[in-house]
């Protein structure tokens, strides 16, 4: 995967592309603390062949620059401000699926609040809020999820983060969220959590219902972070009428099982674009 760079509204982002000769895309947005090199797995399966695959760096994440306006742009807002001006000069086309992990998936949410409209939205790992749905309802107590919300975190702590968001067996793929963790630039994480702590974001599962668009829910059944059945019941528009759970996953559900996700992205793409 080797990055480009776009400017956003004054920001120099990377970010990734594959399969450009496809006239579908299929539009990566990553989580919190990690970087597009988290969809590896996804643009090394042939499955996922037939699609444009791109994947941004989020601000302050991987290979993109830091904002000169953490408060203007370091919040579920901002971010999907970025994410949804960067789009028309990113896909081609109207026929494009938007897929979020974890913080992605809120940002995928937000997007819609500014007129986005992709053909399909896949969540991942998701962590959408609503009036039904506050931070407590969402994300499990007890976990080490408080790193990717400060800049001053411990690496023990980190480390035990990773072990609970990852299950993988692979110790790649835990050095690879760390490495990404390593890489994002000050004061991201705290600007983002006094984001949340002052209530910066719109009601998502509304904005999703709302929008009546095809959506794929994954979660791993074996969820360490965020409670695997929040989604069940919350009215989305959901393919094939259910959330899907993947045995052996956790919140990176895609890193973890990337067989069983792929399979899922790549019949999900086959019936919106067919």
């Amino acid at each position: 995967m080797e990055p480009k760079s776009i400017n956003v509204n004054g920001l120099d982002l990377a970010y990734y592309t594959k399969n450009d000769e496809q006239p579908d895309t299929i539009f990566f947005v990553h989580g919190n603390s990690v970087s597009s090199l988290s969809w590896k797995k996804q643009f090394d399966d042939a499955r996922l062949s037939a699609y444009r695959l791109v994947a941004l760096d989020l601000p302050a994440h991987g290979g993109s620059a830091a904002s000169p306006d953490p408060e203007r742009d370091y919040s579920l807002p901002g971010l999907a401000r970025i994410v949804a001006d960067a789009l028309p000069s990113l896909v081609h086309g109207d026929r494009y699926l938007l897929i979020g992990l974890s913080l992605g998936a809120n940002l995928v949410a937000e997007t819609l609040a500014f007129g986005v409209r992709p053909a399909g939205i896949v969540l991942a790992g998701p962590s959408v809020l609503g009036a039904a749905c506050p931070i407590p309802k969402v994300v499990k107590p007890g976990t080490h999820v408080y790193t990717v919300f400060t800049d001053s975190a411990p690496e023990a702590d980190v480390v035990a983060y990773s072990k609970e968001g990852i299950l993988s067996e692979d110790p790649a793929d835990r050095e690879a969220f760390l490495s990404d963790y390593r890489r994002v630039k000050k004061p991201f994480r705290t600007v983002f959590n006094q984001s949340l702590d002052n209530k910066h974001y719109g009601d998502e599962i509304q904005l999703l219902i709302d929008s009546g668009i095809p959506q794929c829910v994954i979660m791993g059944a074996d969820e360490q972070v965020v409670f695997p059945d929040y989604l069940d019941d919350a009215g989305l528009p959901l393919w094939q009428g259910h959330v899907h759970k993947i045995a052996g996953a956790s919140h990176l559900v895609n890193v973890d099982r990337p067989k069983a996700f792929n399979r899922l992205l790549a019949d999900f793409a086959m019936d919106i674009f067919r």
